[in-house]
């Protein structure tokens, strides 16, 4: 009886296999003959293009997201692409997102600079300038600087300004009047490419030609000019522009004696302080707090509360790249507000 039930089961379980294995067969004959396979098709992986890349790493950055950042410039960089090649070597040489490498970030900044990327031409000049990278060499670096500017970058107007600056005024050193004069020509010609940037919203070349005004040097001695231009460099939160907008304000008061200046200068420098906590803004900061009633340093404070700060472009990797021209017109409007009620 078992020998029997055994066999049975054994012509199922065999009966069973056959037809598997038949229907099987079957179904890989009709996919080789129709073309088609039931198996899923693994699907290939295409690498963005070089632009999309670019795109990709741009809107990491600003989402601070920087290691992906990285790798989205780095595949656009090896592929060719300028302005890829330009942040990659910017984020070598800040460490953003990978160790720095000044070696590395000089190689891609001056690939994409001899391509013809203008931000990339700056910088590039601007390492001659400074000996970053590359031993200094003024020609060079007014070379690549001339190139930057010709394609009208922001960046490149304020250095070639930088370089044509007398170097007391790039190292903020202040000089007899005889001296300032005998370098009137140098001025001048500073003054006309830092016009150009601190139209277009560079704060640094602001505070410049703020302290150019301030002295007269290249252009007609203007307090009132010196004011707007260090105004409008302290209204996008830039220290220098804070500090030096708050000096004049407390001149003035010094010899006006009216307390509302030096009100408006300590808040100003309050909001500076909170930001950068320079030992230097901190000890004018307790010299003004000395001049103020308890009820001024309150309404001080407030006042720095009220404060708001618009950048009149867009920084990456701490250079600016572009303009941003609603908010030149609010700090415009804003300071010549300011000048009006003086």
């Amino acid at each position: 009886m078992k020998k029997w039930l055994a066999g049975i089961a054994a012509t199922v379980i065999g009966g069973i296999l056959v037809f598997w294995l038949t229907e099987g067969i079957q179904d890989w004959t009709r996919s080789k003959l129709m073309g088609k396979s039931n198996s899923p098709v693994s699907k290939v992986e295409i690498p963005p293009s070089p632009e999309k890349s670019l795109e990709l790493g741009i809107l990491a950055y600003d989402n601070k997201k920087l290691v992906e950042a990285f790798n989205y410039f780095k595949q656009a960089a090896e592929k060719g692409n300028p302005e890829a090649q330009w942040h990659f070597g910017e984020m070598l040489f800040h460490g953003e997102g990978v160790i720095p490498d000044t070696v590395k970030s000089l190689e891609w900044i001056s690939k994409s600079a001899k391509s013809g990327f203008a931000l990339a031409q700056s910088q590039f000049g601007n390492a001659y300038l400074t000996g970053s990278g590359v031993k200094k060499d003024s020609i060079e670096a007014e070379k690549w600087l001339r190139r930057g500017i010709m394609q009208d970058d922001v960046a490149g107007y304020y250095l070639y300004g930088q370089l044509s600056l007398p170097a007391f005024f790039r190292s903020r050193i202040t000089k007899p009047e005889e001296d300032i004069k005998s370098l009137y020509s140098d001025c001048e010609k500073a003054s006309a490419f830092l016009r150009e940037a601190a139209e277009k919203g560079h704060a640094s070349a602001q505070v410049d030609l703020g302290l150019l005004y301030l002295a007269g040097c290249g252009v007609l001695k203007d307090s009132q000019a010196s004011i707007y231009w260090f105004g409008r460099a302290a209204a996008q939160g830039d220290i220098e522009g804070l500090n030096a907008f708050s000096a004049v304000l407390v001149s003035i008061y010094l010899r006006n004696n009216d307390k509302n200046f030096l009100k408006v200068a300590f808040a100003h420098l309050y909001s500076a302080h909170r930001v950068s906590n320079s030992p230097v803004i901190l000890t004018t900061l307790n010299r003004i707090e000395k001049s103020l009633t308890t009820d001024e340093l309150k309404e001080a404070k407030s006042i720095s509360r009220k404060l708001f700060f618009k950048k009149e472009g867009k920084y990456r990797h701490g250079h600016f790249v572009e303009s941003n021209e609603d908010h030149i017109r609010e700090n415009d409007n804003h300071i010549r507000n300011f000048q009006k009620m003086n």
